[in-house]
Formats: structure tokens, C-alpha cells, sequence
């Protein structure tokens, strides 16, 4: 079949070059339609976004594609929030190419199922996990089948009600699927996005793990409660094809919970050490599952940073959010981890309804008594934000600040990200809750410089972009060039606009894959 693939804009990203990102899900699926012999086509509406100095056309930056000839299928996905979005580029893709089957998948798509075949013109959702479900879904329709009885997708029935075909279970050989598609979502630039304390190497995102077993107030994961590991074997084949094709030597771990067996991750970091010696790399984790032992075998192997879900500084949100952990227990792992030379990264989030200015002072206090570990970067509270799907959204709509789930997905969610425009679910009067966050993060950061004061003068300049204690180590030629643009993107590209425009572009924007053409 000829599918296009779309990655819709994530309007909850950081502005201009620093909310690049690479699009997982669309190139998990990719890697799956590839191996299954189909046409592909792609449009990233995210990288377009960046790229172009107005406000993004999206449904004239998809037009061109859909001038080349019929699509059997038009898939979407990617990370959004501005649901408005895809209302009118489905729409208007309806009117362009009326006898395409759309299809969507994603967190937001996978809890908002109803939502979007009520109010779009999707014709079927894929929920949770897509890569086997579009596999099937496809190879249905290429053979004339009845395709609603796949499991795991959304649908119209005949009555144009919303309704499902049951639940797909979850991949349990992750080693079974193929390797992202990287080339036709420009990952030759989006390597090049240089996220903040980069050791000045090409980046790559990957997942040695799918699943969480905690159970956040705020989050709805959905990849499941089970963790399910890739094997270590198959984790360095990964890696060894992104050093050999693209020149890449720092991997960013983004799951849920790195691997979350202590076994497992000392078995990848034995093969890193004996396999890929001269790579870094960044995971995330939770604060529970980390000793001095593990952590000193992950520093050896070459990690240089690892993010915890800290959340709050205080123990009664903390509990109310569902954590599972304690002020003293995040302390502990925060210390252990930069003793053995890992940078910890703290994520932090205000407005729980139990919020008040007292343990949002509880919060500020406990990130300054920490404040002599020199952070990546300085840790800031951010506004939690309800998504739907998770209990907290829930409470939100109990609370009554979501009357309308439509007018909250198309209208509020738009508008609002974790640091803006906050849904206040606190008693505080929504003005004093958000001079409060704003008052807490300027004593956090104005205490850190303070302390750190040639840090402060570096990132005057961008200088504190880049970890410069280690960008000579493992050194070779070919990390000249990334070494440069890493410098060149820190400097220059995202805090000059105009500059950064012309030089970004050098960076930034690629030709066409042949994919597309």
C-alpha cells in the first residue's frame, strides 16, 4: 500500500531550535511498514514548524505530498497538545484526498479516542502500542479483509458511534521489532539538536525498555504497568549502527524507567565497556531503584547524567501525587548519583490541590540545600498539567475546571504547557499560586549562581551548554565537526534569533529523504 506518514506539530515544545525532537513513535512504526514492503512517503509538520520563519500552513506543507498521487493511508502521530490542529488538517486532507483511510495513534489519541472520531475525520485510532496493530490493520485492507477486527483500534460503527476492537496485548519480544526508521524524519539534523550538557557528540534518542510499574497521579503511560526489556545484545546492535551510519556517541535512554532491573542494566554496562568503550549516554529513572554499587558500574560504562521525576520537596505532595518515595529517599539517590560523577536533572511540578505556599517553600529549600552539585540545569518547578487519561485529569474534572472536554482539548491544552498558563487546582487564588512558583524558582536559581558563580558568567554567553570536563574525553577526529556545531548551536543558534535563523538552517534544514520524493 502508499501510506504517508505525518508528525504533527507538539505545541508544547520549547520555541524555535531548542524543541526539535526526533518523532519515536512515527519511526517505530515506520521501521514496521518498511520491513513489510509497503510505499512510504513522510511530512514532518514539527521540523517544518522550526524551520520556517512565519506560522506553520500545515495543510500546505502536506498539499504537495498528496499532489504526487493517491494515498491508500494517511497516518498521523507524534506529541501534541493542540488538538484544534488536527481537527482542521484531517479535515482539509479529507476534502484533498477524500478516499484516504486516515489513521492516528499516540498517548493523547489513545485517551481522547472518542474525542477525535467525534470531532475529526480519523477514520480509525490506534490504541496504545501501533507498530503490530498498524502492520495488521494495513495488511487487512491490502487484502480486502474486514480490518475492524484487529485488535487495538478505534472506529466508527455503523451508526457513526465511537467503539473499539479490544485490546492488542503488549509486545513481549521487543528484540522482534525492527530498528526505528531514522533517515525520513531528518535525523541527519535532528541529531544535531544538542540538548543541554551534551559532551558535544551527535545525540540519539532510543528505548532500551518499555513499561512503568509506579502509579503517578499524573501519568497514564502507555506502554503498560510491566517492564519489558529489550536484551543487551540487541541494545548494542543499536548502538553500533548508530555509530557506524550517523557518527553518534551520546544515546539518551528515554524510558519510562530505565530498564528497571538492576541485573540487566550491569549486564548492558559490561557489553558497553567491553563493545563501545567511547560512547556517553543519558537515562531516566526513579530514585528507588539506584545504589552506590549500580550507579559506579553505570558511570564506568559511560553514563554522564540521569533524570529523576523528584516532582516535589515535600513529603505531603509527594504522597498525594502517588510517588512512592520520600524527601529523605530523593536526597539520598541525588547525592549517591553525583558522588560517583553522574550529573543528576531534576523534574519538578507545583499544583497539586494539597499545594500551598508552605510546601512549595518546602520544595525551594530542599532543591537550595542541594544546590552545590553543579545541575546540568538549575532545577525549576514547572505547573502540572491535567491530561486526560490520567486520574488527575480526573480530579480536575470533578474540581469543575474541565466543564467542557472539547473546549479543553481544543482551546486550553493549546494554550497551556507545564511552565504557562497553569490549571489551578489549588485553594491558593490562581495569581498568588503562580507568583509563588515564579518566586520559588528565582530563590532557586539566583541561590545557585550565587554559589556557582562562574557558571553563571559561562551561561551568559552559552558556554554552559556543553560539559566541558568530559567533550575530550574519548576523543577522536570524526567528533571534531560535532564539537564545533555543538559549540556553533549553543552560542549562537539558540539564543541569537536572527543569526541563529541563517546558521540553523545551515544546521537544521535538510533535503527531502528519498522516501519523499
Amino acid at each position: 500500500m502508499r501510506c504517508l506518514l505525518v508528525n504533527l506539530r507538539n505545541t508544547g515544545a520549547r520555541p524555535n531550535w531548542a524543541g526539535m525532537f526526533f518523532p519515536f513513535g512515527l519511526a517505530a512504526v515506520t521501521a514496521v511498514l518498511e520491513r513489510d514492503g509497503h510505499e512510504l512517503c513522510t511530512v514532518d509538520l514539527h521540523h517544518e514548524q522550526i524551520c520556517c520563519d512565519r506560522d506553520l500552513d500545515t495543510l500546505a506543507s502536506i498539499r504537495p505530498s498528496l499532489a504526487r498521487g493517491r494515498f491508500d493511508a494517511i497516518l498521523f502521530g507524534g506529541v501534541f497538545f493542540n488538538f484544534e490542529d488536527l481537527v482542521l488538517i484531517s479535515r482539509g486532507v479529507r476534502s484533498l484526498a477524500p478516499d484516504s483511510f486516515q489513521v492516528i495513534g499516540g498517548n493523547l489519541a489513545t485517551s481522547t479516542f472518542e474525542m477525535v472520531l467525534q470531532h475529526t475525520s480519523i477514520d480509525c485510532v490506534v490504541r496504545h502500542e501501533g507498530e503490530e496493530s498498524v502492520s495488521l490493520l494495513l495488511a487487512k485492507m491490502a487484502a480486502g479483509e474486514e480490518w475492524r477486527e484487529v485488535p487495538g483500534l478505534a472506529y466508527r460503527d455503523g451508526e457513526g458511534k465511537p467503539c473499539c476492537s479490544g485490546t492488542r496485548p503488549y509486545l513481549e519480544d521487543l528484540d522482534a521489532m525492527p530498528f526505528v526508521s531514522r533517515a525520513p524524519w531528518n535525523f541527519q539534523a535532528i541529531r544535531k539538536s544538542f540538548s543541554m550538557g551534551t559532551p558535544g557528540r551527535y545525540s540519539a534518542v532510543l528505548f532500551a525498555s518499555r513499561g512503568c510499574p509506579f502509579s503517578c497521579l499524573f501519568c497514564a503511560p502507555l506502554s503498560g504497568k510491566k517492564i519489558r526489556t529489550r536484551s543487551a545484545r540487541n541494545i548494542l546492535d543499536e548502538i553500533a549502527t548508530l555509530k557506524e551510519r550517523w557518527n553518534i556517541r551520546y544515546f539518551r535512554f528515554f524510558d519510562e524507567v530505565f530498564i528497571g532491573d538492576r541485573a540487566k542494566i550491569i549486564e548492558l554496562c559490561r557489553l558497553i565497556k567491553q563493545e563501545q568503550p567511547d560512547i556517553f549516554w543519558w537515562c531516566q529513572t526513579q530514585v528507588k531503584l539506584v545504589d552506590p554499587e549500580l550507579l559506579s558500574i553505570m558511570a564506568s560504562a559511560g553514563c554522564i547524567e540521569i533524570a529523576y521525576g523528584i516532582e516535589s520537596g515535600s513529603d505531603l505532595i509527594l504522597a498525594e501525587m502517588s510517588k512512592g518515595i520520600s524527601r529523605e529517599l530523593a536526597r539520598q539517590a541525588i547525592e549517591m548519583t553525583w558522588s560517583v560523577g553522574i550529573v543528576p536533572t531534576l523534574s519538578l511540578i507545583a499544583g497539586m490541590p494539597s499545594e500551598t505556599p508552605e510546601t512549595l517553600a518546602q520544595t525551594r529549600d530542599f532543591i537550595i540545600s542541594l544546590n552545590h552539585i553543579h545541575w546540568t540545569m538549575v532545577p525549576q518547578i514547572g505547573f502540572i498539567l491535567p491530561i486526560p487519561g490520567t486520574r488527575l485529569y480526573g480530579v480536575a474534572r470533578e474540581k469543575g475546571l474541565v466543564a467542557d472536554e472539547y473546549t479543553y482539548l481544543l482551546q486550553d491544552m493549546a494554550c497551556r504547557d507545564k511552565y504557562s498558563n497553569p490549571v489551578n487546582l489549588t485553594a491558593m487564588p490562581t495569581a498568588q499560586y503562580v507568583a509563588e512558583v515564579n518566586a520559588a524558582n528565582r530563590a532557586i536559581k539566583r541561590d545557585y549562581f550565587r554559589k556557582h558563580p562562574l557558571t553563571y558568567l559561562m551561561s551568559l554567553c552559552g558556554f554552559n551548554h556543553i560539559r566541558w570536563k568530559i567533550a575530550f574525553q574519548k576523543f577522536a577526529p570524526s567528533q571534531i565537526r560535532p564539537l564545533c556545531e555543538s559549540l556553533l548551536y549553543a552560542v549562537v543558534v539558540k539564543r541569537f534569533f536572527r543569526a541563529g535563523r541563517i546558521i540553523g538552517r545551515f544546521l537544521f534544514v535538510t533535503p527531502p529523504a528519498e522516501s519523499d520524493l
